[in-house]
């Protein structure tokens, strides 16, 4: 005859197990057989057989007593809380010369106020019971006026708004970007130990393109400009772009764009003054990139559409980026303005 199989009893949480316990101390005081109990609370007989032997000594107290689980915390609550205070001042701010948190630097930085000594791996699972996690920073540039910034939000953005809706006008905010041959390359499946390839062309060749969003103030919907050319963008192709807005959108409009050279030329200048009728430029707030809708659009279309996408020809590269910017018109959730998300 084989051995009989383990009984696999279902997990609990320390609540549900102190609710069982006190189930089984009632059905001691009324004399039940410990095995009767298991099979009924679906606990092991041993662990009865425990529970018994506390209550005879204690009565339920001692029965439903939840012994500590693990060893006792080396660093406290409110040294937890210290301690992400102090980093989120920043590794600079305690003599470090980059904004880099590693392991060790943490460890050092928990023997140095606290005086508690940590190896670099456990100082993981102190992070993580603390709700952090290793990430990427977002970068910023160092030139940014955030004064600025937000003198932009609070009075600039909210009068061409309303001008626009008075008097029907499109707000378009445009913006470049490139592409290449050479796309950015990002992680995929494959199986263990053995990592993909990727191929590319090493004599690469560029493509520029002009985009623009266009929103009428007190609507949803928006629409969505690409203009993709060979080789970088400058004065000419932002001038011809302008003429060709023209044909795309009706009535006045206002422009809104960053401090690029070729928004500030004076051939672009010239143009701007000669079409003031239905034409007017407002600049956005310099390093402020997250103010221009087409950002996200371009973060999209670069980290899913064309990564990992390595065209034959610029030609190739062109069509596929047209095809990406029509499935893009489709998508509301890129090409619809969400007030409660975008500045206001």
């Amino acid at each position: 005859m084989g051995k009989r199989a383990p009984t696999s009893y279902p997990k609990r949480t320390p609540q549900q197990w102190r609710e069982i316990k006190e189930q089984a101390c009632s059905r001691f005081a009324q004399g039940e057989r410990i095995a009767d109990i298991a099979a009924a609370l679906h606990v092991s007989y041993e662990a009865v057989r425990v529970w018994r032997g506390k209550w005879e000594q204690g009565g339920s107290e001692a029965a439903c007593a939840q012994a500590p689980l693990g060893a006792k915390p080396r660093l406290s609550p409110a040294q937890l809380k210290e301690l992400a205070q102090a980093l989120l001042r920043g590794p600079a701010h305690w003599g470090y010369q980059t904004e880099l948190w590693t392991l060790e630097r943490i460890a050092a930085l928990i023997k140095q106020r606290f005086g508690v000594s940590y190896h670099p791996s456990h100082v993981f699972r102190v992070l993580r019971a603390m709700g952090w996690s290793c990430q990427k920073p977002a970068r910023k540039a160092k030139e940014r006026d955030e004064t600025a910034i937000a003198r932009w939000l609070a009075k600039d953005w909210p009068r061409p708004q309303k001008g626009a809706q008075a008097n029907g006008a499109t707000v378009i905010f445009i913006d470049e970007t490139g592409f290449s041959q050479r796309p950015n390359v990002r992680r995929t499946w494959a199986p263990e130990g053995h990592t993909p390839e990727f191929k590319e062309h090493f004599n690469w060749q560029r493509l520029s393109a002009l985009g623009a969003i266009a929103w009428r103030p007190g609507e949803a919907k928006t629409r969505l400009l690409l203009s993709p050319q060979p080789g970088s963008i400058a004065t000419p192709q932002v001038v011809e772009f302008l003429r060709n807005l023209r044909r795309h959108v009706a009535g006045r409009v206002l422009i809104l764009w960053d401090r690029l050279g070729g928004h500030r030329s004076k051939l672009t200048k010239a143009h701007v003054t000669a079409q003031a009728r239905w034409l007017t430029v407002q600049y956005l707030p310099a390093y402020a990139p997250e103010l221009n809708p087409l950002e996200y659009l371009w973060a999209a279309l670069k980290g899913k559409d064309v990564a990992n996408y390595s065209p034959d020809s610029i030609h190739e590269l062109d069509q596929h980026l047209r095809r990406s910017a029509r499935r893009a018109r489709s998508r509301a959730l890129r090409l619809r303005f969400r007030p409660t998300v975008w500045p206001k």
